[in-house]
């Protein structure tokens, strides 16, 4: 009996090794389509295009292979915040809000103004880390973006404020944006500013598979992700 005993509990243990191993497998399998969330300062980029102290960031999301950015939300139970701990600068000229309504040739417009984008920054143009922007690789229906719920006010050329909360709005992509580079990053926002960029984001992504995958930075529900690195350390 003893060795009866020592082969059951052998047993048991293999079948419980078997069974964590692939738990573990299952929820590697679904970690989910967003990677992570970059700052980069790109006022290296934007030399000669601000003034008095002013920096360039931009941010961006970093899918995995296959994704797509669809839109980037805000609701009641987890509202949406960008924008940066000092005053945000926008142009005066063009008043331009969103990325894909910026003139391809206008440098001065995309580096030095501040907006909100999902990939693009100027027709048939992308933005990516370490370069201002690349053209497009893959053709797509339409590379326009909707903006719903919400003014944009921050992004305003009369705006004098720092930051914006989104609790019934988005902007998005119909299509959505597959991301760029070895990191997948699709761009969502350029923030002029003397300070540091500070958000919390919900983001939507199209997985490859055509389903729909939410993530938040707090109070999720259901099947949404939720993940620290969707809000900045900054209040």
């Amino acid at each position: 009996m003893p060795a009866l005993s020592s082969w059951v509990v052998g047993i048991a243990s293999l079948l419980w090794a078997l069974l964590f191993s692939q738990a573990s497998l299952a929820q590697a399998e679904y970690q989910g389509g967003l990677q992570g969330v970059q700052v980069e300062e790109i006022s290296s980029h934007a030399s000669g295009y601000t003034e008095n102290g002013q920096k360039v960031y931009r941010l961006f999301a970093e899918l995995r292979a296959g994704y797509r950015l669809q839109a980037v939300y805000g609701n009641e139970r987890s509202p949406l915040m960008i924008g940066a701990d000092d005053m945000v600068f926008n142009q005066d000229e063009d008043d331009v809000k969103t990325g894909d309504r910026l003139r391809a040739k206008d440098a001065h417009s995309m580096m030095a103004d501040s907006w909100v984008t999902i990939g693009v920054c100027s027709p048939g143009m992308v933005a990516i880390p370490g370069k201002a922007s690349i053209p497009m690789t893959k053709p797509f229906a339409t590379s326009d973006i909707l903006v719903s719920g919400t003014k944009l006010e921050l992004f305003s050329e009369d705006s004098d404020g720092n930051t914006m909360v989104m609790d019934n709005g988005a902007w998005l992509m119909l299509d959505g944006m597959e991301g760029v580079g070895e990191s997948g990053a699709v761009c969502i926002a350029q923030i002029v500013t003397t300070g540091l960029p500070v958000y919390r984001l919900n983001l939507q992504l199209i997985a490859p598979d055509g389903s729909v995958e939410q993530w938040v930075h707090s109070h999720s529900e259901g099947v949404q992700y939720q993940s620290d690195f969707l809000s900045s350390s900054s209040p």
